[in-house]
């Protein structure tokens, strides 16, 4: 399967060992203590709702320090993505720290929306990044997930590729970000529970 290494080739924004191993089972344990409430899927016409046919995951509410945390390393690379995808950007959305257990999956998808009748922060997406707080592994180990890869679509922009998927395994303190524009799905988790953070950048105006 590929790894990091072919994903930033392809152009996508990739830093390993974004947390070291410490704080990600920190994460990790705040995240696995407060994983109570179910995912939303957004919808543009009849309003976020629980719909497990396209996403089964759940979202932890941690506590503001470690909101603030996340924020400010994120903050901290910002020029970094800007420059990478030359574009100009201003905020990040407030992370999501997300726990899937065995069985759960997020359908392909975008995280942007450019209909006007869309909520304003899905408009103004423009990066999506994504932490793994653990590692993906074919066997059960402790503290990783079997299953549970983050495939990508349409990342060779030519007629023979367009709809070919590349899955990516999850690696403990790995972040890595793409334009928010860009088909991802989050296949079924097999064994054990993945957790990963989620934020987005927005354009600047």
């Amino acid at each position: 399967m590929p790894g990091p290494g072919f994903f930033a080739r392809l152009g996508l924004f990739v830093i390993r060992d974004f947390f070291s191993p410490d704080v990600c089972a920190k994460l990790r344990e705040e995240a696995s203590l407060t994983a109570q409430r179910p995912t939303m899927v957004i919808n543009i016409t009849d309003g976020d709702r629980v719909d497990e046919q396209v996403r089964k995951s759940h979202k932890a509410k941690v506590a503001r320090e470690t909101e603030l945390l996340v924020l400010e390393r994120l903050m901290k690379i910002k020029s970094e993505v800007e420059k990478h995808f030359d574009v100009q950007l201003s905020s990040c959305e407030k992370p999501q720290f997300l726990v899937y257990r065995e069985g759960d999956f997020f359908a392909a998808h975008l995280d942007s929306n450019d209909d006007p009748r869309a909520v304003e922060y899905m408009r103004e997406r423009k990066i999506s990044v994504v932490i793994f707080l653990n590692d993906s592994s074919d066997k059960a180990v402790p503290d990783s997930f079997s299953g549970g890869s983050l495939v990508f679509y349409e990342l060779i922009d030519a007629p023979d590729w367009k709809k070919y998927a590349f899955p990516l395994d999850g690696e403990a303190g790995l972040l890595i970000a793409f334009p928010s524009k860009i088909f991802h799905e989050v296949t079924p988790v097999t064994c054990g529970e993945r957790f990963t953070v989620v934020s987005w950048f927005s354009e600047a105006r």
